[in-house]
């Protein structure tokens, strides 16, 4: 092996350190990552969607200015069809309701309005004395002083011809002759009315299909014996449906005389809108009303608000409605008690021995004491 000269040992050791020193040699640093705004910004998000406006070509009176109390700014105003100014027959003047005093949330009126100015075809279900079927619409027709009409629905073998009309005998020109007269409905769907078919959910097959055909958009009635047999509904015309039960029908055997729906039938409704009971502050405020300076509202608006849980949990067989629940009041300014007014409004309605306990358990929990 040849032995390095110490000569050129010194020689490489100046040489690195010139290389030290002149930065050749070394290894740089990373640079350090950008981490301005504009290379760390989130990427964009794409708008949300503009949705369409489908009710900007409907005519009227907008929504905020005939329903004040229940608009708010989160809602779509929207013009309701009016028609002030329209010379109904006298006989009709009379089912033009003064006013309504139905409490409601504002959610359920916006609901019920738009389904009318759209025309759709609307089923209201609710449990009695929720105001589904009259006060809800009551308060509509207030509104736009229209006549309303209320069909029930309900009576037992009721045949499609007590709503149409029939032959009748009559004696004309010395002759008797059979003539058809027009029933009601016939009558009043050739106007802008309000028509309620009440109880839809207990008329036979004949009265639900042809109340469908007349309730939908452009719907018309068929009148065999008629002379001229199809009558058009008036476009102002709004025919619509009310039930105690919803979906296919009645399964607790508490709606005597319930049919069971069809679900073919039942497909032909635009929209269900379904009704409750109120809230217990609501409550508070409509019994006050009905009797002003009355003392402890807010109990019975509780032990009634007891009754109708127990109602929808099937523990009592009858509801206490808000008619049932003013007469209550009323009778208890007059015992200056709520017992008397409660067993004579409602418990004295129940025959058996555990539902009248059960009224008792609740008047317990409110008032504190027996009934």
């Amino acid at each position: 092996m040849s032995k390095v000269s110490s000569a050129t040992i010194e020689a490489l050791r100046k040489k690195a350190e010139e290389k030290v020193r002149s930065g050749a040699g070394s290894t740089a640093a990373p640079s350090a990552p950008d981490l301005s705004a504009s290379s760390t910004a989130a990427p964009s998000v794409p708008a949300a969607p503009a949705w369409p406006d489908v009710l900007k070509h409907m005519a009227g009176t907008p929504y905020s200015k005939l329903f004040p109390e229940w608009f708010n700014g989160a809602m779509q105003d929207f013009n309701v069809p009016t028609f002030d100014g329209y010379a109904y027959p006298e006989w009709m003047t009379g089912y033009i309701p003064d006013s309504s005093d139905y409490v409601a949330d504002a959610r359920l009126i916006y609901d019920f309005v738009l389904a009318y100015a759209r025309g759709s075809v609307t089923h209201v279900v609710g449990h009695p004395g929720t105001g589904k079927s009259e006060g809800l619409p009551k308060l509509l027709a207030s509104r736009l002083r229209m006549p309303l009409f209320r069909m029930a629905l309900n009576k037992k073998g009721m045949m499609f011809d007590e709503l149409i009309g029939r032959e009748s005998i009559v004696h004309k020109d010395g002759h008797t002759i059979t003539e058809h007269k027009d029933g009601l409905l016939v009558k009043v769907v050739q106007h802008p009315t309000l028509v309620l078919l009440d109880e839809f959910a207990r008329a036979n097959m004949e009265i639900q299909s042809g109340c469908m055909s007349l309730m939908e958009r452009g719907g018309k009635l068929i009148v065999e014996n008629r002379p001229d047999p199809v009558v058009p509904k008036n476009p102002g015309c709004w025919v619509f449906a009310s039930d105690n039960v919803k979906g296919l029908g009645d399964a607790s055997d508490r709606m005597v005389g319930t049919a069971l729906v069809d679900g073919a039938v039942l497909d032909r409704f635009d929209v269900t809108i379904e009704v409750d009971y109120l809230p217990q502050a609501e409550l508070v405020t409509l019994i006050e009303q009905w009797v002003p300076g009355i003392p402890n509202a807010n109990k019975l608006a509780q032990f009634a608000m007891l009754v109708q849980t127990s109602y929808k949990k099937g523990n009592l067989p009858l509801s206490l409605s808000p008619r049932g629940i003013r007469a209550i009041a009323e009778y208890a300014c007059i015992y200056q008690d709520y017992a008397p007014a409660i067993k004579l409004v409602y418990s004295c309605k129940l025959a058996e021995e555990a539902d009248i306990a059960c009224v008792g358990e609740h008047y317990r929990t409110v008032f504190a004491k027996s009934l």
